[in-house]
């Protein structure tokens, strides 16, 4: 798994913030494609049994208050919290991370990330790009739509793309797929069931204005079986054959092939499978229930419990989903920073800690410190990584050279994956 920090930037209320990023490369029960396989092979990359796991944790939580502590600076600087060592000799996390300092070695920390957008939403997070790149085509694709595109098929059981970032995807757009077409959206199950959070108010309205069919529902109606769909699905290719022909937005096609899928995704259990913890043993489900918080619980941040949404990671990265993107709650701490750290970086600590160790099997060793800040964490002094430097490390480790893969955008240019960027080399 890869820990990236980033540059300081300046929220609504004028505070200093960081923005948080954590994305993990790991194992896959078999997933054998073609294209897949002739990417690698041109990179040189042995194993197509890959996906990410991309953990966004609203807010950004202070880099200094988490795996960058600054015990010699000003007060104002330093905070409240003390430095405590971990497996990796001389580097120091929070003291309200034990269970991370523990197995420090299963990670790559990155301290020194550069070039923040400083938006509210978690795009640059998930592409690579500020908001504004491309704009004018579509924006930018996420990172889990340029993987639909390369490696997705309407007849798969479950879509390459699974997007669980509970409210904030469906407000703030942040997993959108740019000029790439709404065929190549993520797909969305509403899991706020399963993990009630209360939305900021604003956040409220936005979601309200969305209306009632905003997520992938993975139901199907209790009336219509599998064969009547069918039936169904070929009646409406006929009646839309006629406007496809009349079609040069290629819109058309993008509705063909998300009915595909979800016609697919209905009529297989595979994807619901997955997200269904009564499935769960209730052994497993405790190793991924954090204790109950001891800190300040704001009213927008998540419970104890919210560490199960990276058991659901992990069961639809083994479904045969390439990359899923869950969010942890509330770190955007314009008030009352240090109770609600306490709140909040225990349950952090915990759902890293049971995601990496129910991973061990894997072969994941990685135990490394990249770049260093200065001594009030405001400037990267050493070994400055973009975000786009991120991005070829993930792409890397998939088989994917970025600066040779293209698509074209809407204006007949190719666009390559990456404008900039180089993997990490002690990453790759």
């Amino acid at each position: 798994m890869l820990e990236f920090l980033g540059q300081r930037y300046t929220h609504c209320d004028g505070l200093t913030r960081r923005r948080f990023l954590k994305a993990g490369a790991l194992g896959l029960s078999s997933f054998s494609l073609a294209n897949v396989l002739r990417a690698e092979s041109e990179q040189g990359v042995g194993s197509s049994q890959k996906a990410i796991i991309n953990i966004h944790l609203d807010g950004g939580p202070p880099q200094m208050d988490t795996i960058d502590l600054k015990p010699d600076a000003p007060v104002e600087i330093r905070g409240e919290f003390r430095p405590i060592a971990t497996r990796i000799p001389g580097f120091h996390v929070c003291e309200l991370m034990p269970k991370l300092a523990s197995i420090a070695d299963r990670f790559a920390f990155v301290r020194s990330l550069v070039g923040a957008d400083g938006k509210h939403d978690a795009f640059q997070c998930m592409s690579g790009f500020k908001a504004n790149n491309l704009q004018s085509l579509g924006g930018r694709p996420a990172m889990g739509c340029v993987l639909t595109k390369l490696f997705g098929s309407p007849t798969d059981a479950a879509p390459t793309f699974v997007d669980l970032m509970q409210g904030r995807p469906l407000v703030r757009n942040s997993a959108r797929p740019g000029f790439l077409g709404p065929s190549y959206s993520p797909f969305r199950p509403d899991i706020s069931k399963i993990f009630p959070r209360e939305l900021e108010e604003g956040m409220k309205a936005e979601l309200a204005a969305l209306g009632a069919q905003h997520t992938t529902s993975l139901k199907l109606d209790a009336a219509l079986d599998a064969r009547r769909l069918d039936d169904r699905a070929h009646l409406l290719d006929g009646l839309d054959r006629v406007k496809r022909h009349l079609d040069g937005s290629g819109a058309m096609d993008a509705m063909d092939r998300f009915h595909q899928q979800a016609a697919k995704i209905l009529t297989s259990s595979q994807l619901a499978n997955a997200l269904d913890l009564s499935r769960v043993s209730d052994q497993e489900l405790a190793r991924y229930t954090a204790p109950a918080s001891s800190g300040s619980r704001f009213y927008t941040a998540d419970d104890n419990q919210a560490t199960r949404k990276l058991l659901l990671a992990r069961r639809l990265v083994e479904a045969g989903v390439r990359c899923v993107s869950v969010s942890l709650s509330d770190f955007d701490t314009h008030s009352s920073n240090f109770p609600r750290m306490k709140h909040a970086l225990p349950i952090l600590d915990f759902g890293l800690h049971a995601l990496i160790t129910d991973l061990e099997d894997r072969g994941m060793r990685v135990g490394q410190v990249i770049g260093s800040t200065d001594r009030t964490a405001s400037r990267a002094t050493s070994r400055p990584v973009t975000y786009q430097d991120i991005f070829a490390t993930l792409y890397h480790n998939l088989g994917i050279n970025p600066h040779q893969t293209t698509f074209i955008d809407p204006t007949g240019r190719p666009q390559y994956l990456l404008e900039s960027g180089q993997a990490l080399r002690e990453l790759v």
